[in-house]
């Protein structure tokens, strides 16, 4: 008996272990590679031309961003990475209250909507993605509190049986005694003496499970005088970064200005100097700030030695970077090039004089490409400023392609090969050579094999296998219109123990091909599709096979939907159902609406519908497309996110202005409904100019009002952009949106 009762004991404990595990497997993240290096929060700090960053798109493990040269998009992939293991994490619990399933349809909406956003800024989308999380916590958190309810109350029962167990044996051994030797009688006070040691058995059993002090409550003082002295630094190098971003903001307000009201937009341009000058001027002030992290830091751990020297650094470089005058020259370059000359021999003058040699040479890339929009003699002296080979190399091929079709232009292309090849590092000089194939094969069909065939080599002195095989699948897919079975080859040589860039290489490969051999393709993906069971983590096999029916839908929507069921997770299911749907409208309008309307997710269900009506108005199907947004307004009803309202009143437009400012006035979300009412002022002016100004002051007034999370000039860009939209309509209904979009900038505090 008594090893069976240790048996049970043994189990139950087991039981409750295993019970628990769902909720915390996934609390952990891994932390990836090169976690601690700085990131820009704009793209525009960093590239001349941003392309944008299409988060939906699968692009594999999210390891594979470890060593990816952008930070700022690595940061923003393990933003996504952070939010999907927190709802892994949710819906992998073993039981969930009913009341919890209608916030978690809830919390997939906002999820699906973070998808789809297109952010201008890291802060925006950081701040987006920590929305999510806090919604997706507090599921989490009730999920917690019901299963610890469960679990006190198992305890609790256990406890309580032991007790009853202990004194049923008391009071049985005294029976038994009394058998054997007679009539046995308690001393007084012997029945209080069991219930007092029934009491304290109970007590014994419960005490491990007793509420202690919350470790997390009380934050030690050396603790709070750390954070502090952190969160002074940070807030010292934003206020570096808002003052260099206000600069380039004014100056896009004046270059925009300028067509309405030419001595308005000089005076906005002069702001747009100071702005800068002053971030120039105050140099001292962030001098300081770095030496009072030191003072701060004095009695730090030595382990935090790091983190003093990020600070620093990070205090440093914001101060010191150029971006803004060179940002302001390319925009003020519309209006005045002889100021923009001005700006940009300004910006080489302190590229020069930048600390950070990876920022000097990253800004004096960006002042070469501006250049060479329109003195490319000026554009070639400052590439040859650059130090870094890749950056030499990048910033040859930027130029080149500026140049496309000149003998200049090729001999651009040539530099870039030649600087390509002399970086040491095999990864950093793959992705120069791609990026100079890329843009080489307009003008040279041979000088892009040239280039490919030299990034195929550098893929064999990559150090890490894991970043070797996601530039072998980039490389698979540029070379698929080349030669396929050697594309395919390669893929496949990928060990089978890395099944989500074998994946990922076979859909970008049948992407690839498609256009020329569709059967080929569609064979491919088949084969991709069965190789995704392979991969581990459930949300990235989920997202995998989403994006191959994505992809397949294109070629044959019947077989992409047969396999919707298939995809394991709620939320790449509903995005999958969306493009199926999509790709039917072409072939049949019918199904694609039944398709649409299976979509459990409302937002999906919108995005879909305003698909397939918009394929259906460039048919000239207007009926159909009616019936098409009609459902989506039905289903919009549920629908929370802003950016699926927007998309529907902006398709709502050509077929029924009236429906489109009935979904406009519905959008929560101020700065996005300045966006749909910029936009349908300017269409209801083309019928009626004075509707049209009354929609226009509704406008004026949302963007007046923007406010997004992350970006401070959110207001000062959507009066921008109205003005922008207005000004060939009514100058001086444009000329108040500038005059106000300027005010807005200049009200953003710097230091």
């Amino acid at each position: 008996m008594r090893r069976r009762g240790v048996t049970i004991a043994g189990l139950l404990i087991l039981l409750l272990a295993v019970w628990g595990a769902s909720l915390t497997a996934a609390e952990e993240p891994p932390v990836v590679k090169g976690a601690d290096q700085r990131e820009g929060n704009r793209c525009v700090e960093c590239h001349v031309r941003p392309v944008a960053a299409d988060l939906e798109a699968w692009q594999g493990d999210i390891l594979a961003q470890a060593e990816n040269p952008c930070v700022t998009l690595r940061r923003a992939r393990e933003e996504l990475f952070y939010t999907e293991s927190l709802i892994e994490a949710v819906e992998g619990a073993a039981q969930k209250p009913a009341a919890l399933e209608e916030a978690l349809a809830r919390r997939r909406q906002a999820y699906i909507a973070l998808l789809a956003s297109e952010p201008q800024a890291l802060e925006v989308f950081a701040g987006a993605a920590g929305q999510v999380r806090l919604q997706w916590s507090q599921v989490y958190a009730r999920v917690h509190d019901a299963a610890d309810t469960r679990t006190l109350l198992m305890i609790y029962g256990v406890a309580l049986a032991v007790t009853l167990v202990l004194v049923s044996g008391l009071v049985l051994a005294w029976r038994i005694t009394g058998a054997r030797g007679g009539a046995v009688r308690l001393r007084a006070g012997a029945a209080t003496g069991v219930a007092l040691a029934a009491l304290v058995a109970l007590a014994v059993f419960l005490w491990p499970f007793r509420a202690g002090e919350d470790p997390n409550a009380v934050m030690a003082q050396g603790d709070t005088v750390r954070q502090a002295t952190v969160d002074k630094a940070e807030a010292s190098a934003q206020a570096a970064e808002r003052t260099m971003a206000k600069g380039w903001v004014l100056a896009q307000i004046a270059a925009d200005w300028a067509r309405v009201d030419p001595a308005a937009a000089q005076a906005a341009f002069g702001d747009a100097q100071k702005a800068m000058q002053a971030l120039a001027e105050a140099r001292s002030e962030y001098l300081a700030d770095m030496r009072a992290v030191a003072t701060g830091a004095l009695n730090w751990q030595q382990q935090d030695e790091a983190l003093v020297a990020y600070l620093q650094n990070r205090i440093r470089d914001a101060a010191h970077r150029t971006w803004g005058w060179r940002a302001a020259a390319e925009a003020w370059s519309r209006v005045d090039r002889e100021a923009a000359d001005a700006l940009l021999r300004q910006a080489v003058q302190d590229s020069l004089k930048e600390p950070s040699a990876s920022y000097r040479d990253l800004d004096l890339a960006g002042i070469a490409v501006v250049w060479s929009q329109w003195d490319a003699d000026q554009a070639e002296a400052t590439v040859d400023l650059i130090y870094d080979p890749f950056l030499q190399a990048r910033t040859w091929t930027h130029l080149g392609s500026e140049w496309a079709g000149t003998a200049r232009g090729q001999a651009a292309f040539a530099r870039a090969l030649e600087a390509a090849s002399q970086v040491d590092d095999g990864f950093r000089r793959f992705l120069a050579l791609m990026a100079l194939a890329e843009a080489w094969r307009p003008s040279s069909d041979a000088m892009h094999r040239v280039a490919l065939g030299a990034a195929r080599e550098a893929v064999d002195d990559i150090a890490s296998s894991l970043t070797a095989a996601y530039a072998l699948v980039r490389w698979s897919a540029a070379w698929a219109p080349l030669d396929l079975e050697m594309a395919v080859g390669s893929v496949l040589s990928i060990d089978t123990a890395l099944p989500e860039p074998r994946v990922l290489g076979l859909r970008d490969v049948a992407l690839a091909v498609r256009g020329q051999d569709s059967g080929r393709a569609e064979e491919l993906l088949r084969k991709a599709w069965d190789e995704s069971a392979h991969i581990a983590r459930p949300f990235d096999r989920a997202r995998a096979q989403a994006s191959l029916l994505a992809a397949w839908a294109d070629l044959n929507p019947g077989a992409a939907e047969a396999l919707l069921g298939e995809v394991g997770r709620p939320e790449p299911r509903a995005l999958a159902q969306r493009d199926v749907a999509v790709a039917w409208a072409t072939a049949d309008a019918a199904h694609a609406l039944e398709v649409a309307a299976g979509i459990p997710d409302p937002s999906a269900a919108v995005q879909a519908y305003v698909r397939i009506a918009e394929v259906l108005l460039e048919r000239g199907d207007q009926a159909g497309a009616r019936r098409a947004l009609e459902a989506a307004s039905e289903r919009a009803g549920t629908v929370e996110a802003p950016s699926p309202l927007r998309d529907l009143a902006l398709a709502w437009a050509p077929v029924d202005l009236e429906q489109a400012l009935d979904v406009a006035g519905r959008i929560p979300d101020r700065a996005v409904r300045a966006e749909a009412l910029r936009d349908l002022s300017v269409r209801a002016a083309a019928q009626d100019l004075s509707r049209g100004r009354a929609l226009f002051a509704q406008a004026l007034e949302d963007a007046r009002a923007a406010w997004v999370l992350g970006e401070p000039f959110a207001a000062a860009e959507a009066l921008r952009a109205l003005g922008t939209a207005w000004a060939d309509l009514d100058p001086a209904l444009a000329g108040e949106a500038f005059r106000q979009a300027r005010e807005a900038a200049l009200a953003v505090p710097g230091r």
